[in-house]
């Protein structure tokens, strides 16, 4: 079980995540909760959530009590501070994107139902012009950067009350719901009950190395994504310093962490590129410990690029916004460089179990051998209740007790799991099957390669043609003859190689600052 209980004291069922954010403003009388404009140690945090608890105890939607408080927040501490508060009223914090359009938005606050949307000052216009879309009656509050919180509108009278998905047979167990990043379709709303985060704030110490109050992070990942989850819940559940930056600058970062004696520093890999192409001398690091990355498979060379520059060590995680931090899988420096084994993604952590399956031709299943690639299963104790409203998909996704990751992956026989890609990047170019991702690697592979995308394009004569888009690393000529070094290093069988390689000064990334394939091929389209 994990360590922390709610042992009642008089507050509304679901607020173990009270008890968490209480406990870990306990354990640090230093500071806890960091950005430009506050410096909250753990008493004044507390104190400060415990405000806005009050405040918004008051609020109320249709009569009742308010269930559902969304946040069109940038990383802050009052944001984190406000979105603890929730917890205390026993109901359910939803973060939005600050940088999606208005539409989706309102997309968003219906699927989810929110009563209210809390919004940062400046962006109380935006947040007006979502509520206005919406079919659902929500208020909306302001939250200034010292933490105060006023009310802009009520809730629309005689709007509908919060959708209640009576097909769900947990969902009054729902404590927190993270929204896909997902750029398409419906919104999914994938939801967690107070055990799965409790769990994943256990499970910090094994995914970042041990926690304690004498750590301290930096998070610049936006609000709305799992990442923000999976960092600021195991830190502050430790007591450790949390350092909020609204906005994330290669040519700065390093500085920060410096300045902030963090020890934990999380970035996802494109984001470690572009500090480390922007950074010449780093400053002193002293206090970091730990480089930490997810969100993609990691190159051997960004590996040994990070422990020459930034920290020995470093770790990598598998981590989801279905799984948090208590279903993962993580590798260390030594697995990142294994050499001739690429995307190497480490081992389960304790308590999550891993499988790799392989469909057959008679719609069977079975699990992969060693060495054999198929989709990667997993299960653990901090694994998602579901996706609210889509109980079709819940059930094609979670079943048996196993998540669908949708990403490919094989194992070595030695406990060892490796990425091979995802089952919607396949190019079937002549009834050949390609995974995007075995070739970019192989064009990784030339020292000129900063970073690389590869799609499949129309092809009259063999359904999809194999292009590349690479980006060079600052000074390289860009007469790079890829045929040759493909041919010569022997990387890739003829009938997987690029039909073309096109330069580009830059590759479309989406908000967590992962590739965005999906944005290259309509850029292709309109070319």
């Amino acid at each position: 079980m994990p360590p922390f209980h709610d042992k009642g004291e008089g507050r509304r069922a679901g607020s173990p995540l009270w008890e968490l954010f209480r406990r870990g403003c306990a354990a640090q009388p230093g500071e806890l909760l960091v950005d430009g404009r506050l410096r909250l140690s753990g008493p004044a945090a507390l104190s400060l959530a415990g405000g806005m608890a009050a405040a918004m105890g008051g609020w109320n939607a249709g009569g009742r009590n308010a269930r559902r408080i969304g946040f069109l927040c940038r990383p802050g501490a009052a944001h984190a501070a406000a979105w603890f508060a929730v917890h205390a009223l026993g109901a359910v914090p939803v973060n939005l994107h600050v940088r999606e359009s208005a539409r989706r938005l309102a997309d968003t606050l219906d699927c989810v139902g929110l009563d209210w949307l809390v919004c940062d000052r400046d962006l109380a216009e935006q947040a007006t012009a979502v509520v206005r879309d919406a079919a659902h009656a929500a208020g909306i509050a302001t939250l200034a950067a010292d933490g105060a919180l006023d009310i802009l509108a009520p809730p629309r009278a005689g709007g509908p009350g919060a959708p209640s998905f009576a097909r769900e047979s947990w969902e009054g167990r729902v404590a927190g719901i993270i929204m896909s990043s997902g750029s398409t379709g419906q919104p999914k709303a994938i939801c967690h009950d107070a055990q799965s985060l409790l769990w994943s704030a256990a499970a910090g110490s094994v995914v970042y190395g041990r926690l304690s109050p004498a750590d301290a992070t930096l998070v610049c990942m936006g609000t709305s994504f799992a990442a923000w989850t999976n960092v600021v819940v195991p830190f502050l559940a430790a007591g450790a310093k949390l350092c909020f930056d609204a906005g994330f600058d290669p040519s700065t970062f390093l500085h920060k962490l410096a300045a902030e004696r963090i020890t934990v520093a999380p970035l996802v890999p494109s984001m470690w590129n572009m500090v480390l192409q922007a950074a010449s001398a780093p400053p002193d690091l002293g206090a970091l410990r730990v480089a930490m990355t997810s969100g993609e498979p990691v190159r051997a060379s960004l590996a040994e690029r990070l422990r020459e520059r930034i920290c020995p060590t470093i770790h990598a995680g598998y981590l989801s916004s279905e799984g948090l931090c208590g279903t993962a899988i993580v590798a260390d420096e030594r697995d990142l460089i294994l050499p001739g084994a690429p995307g190497c993604l480490g081992r389960p952590i304790p308590f999550t179990e891993a499988k790799i399956a392989v469909a057959g031709d008679d719609g069977s299943e079975r699990d992969a051998a060693p060495g054999e690639t198929g989709e990667l299963l997993l299960r653990g104790p901090s694994m998602a209740l579901g996706y609210l409203g889509q109980p079709e998909l819940s059930a094609e996704r979670f079943a048996g007790g196993w998540w669908r990751t949708g990403d490919l992956a094989s194992t070595d026989g030695e406990g060892r799991f490796f990425s091979r890609g995802r089952t919607d990047n396949l190019i079937n170019s002549g009834g050949i099957k390609v995974h995007a991702e075995e070739v970019e690697a192989a064009l990784m592979a030339h020292p000129a390669v900063l970073s690389a995308a590869v799609v499949g394009l129309p092809d009259p004569a063999w359904g999809q043609r194999i292009e590349a888009f690479v980006v060079l690393r600052p000074g390289q000529p860009e007469s790079v003859d890829f045929a040759a070094f493909l041919e010569q290093q022997d990387l890739l069988p003829r009938l997987k190689r690029p039909k073309a390689v096109h330069l580009r000064a830059a590759l479309p990334v989406g908000p967590t600052g992962k590739l965005y394939r999906k944005a290259l091929l309509e850029e292709v389209a309109r070319a």
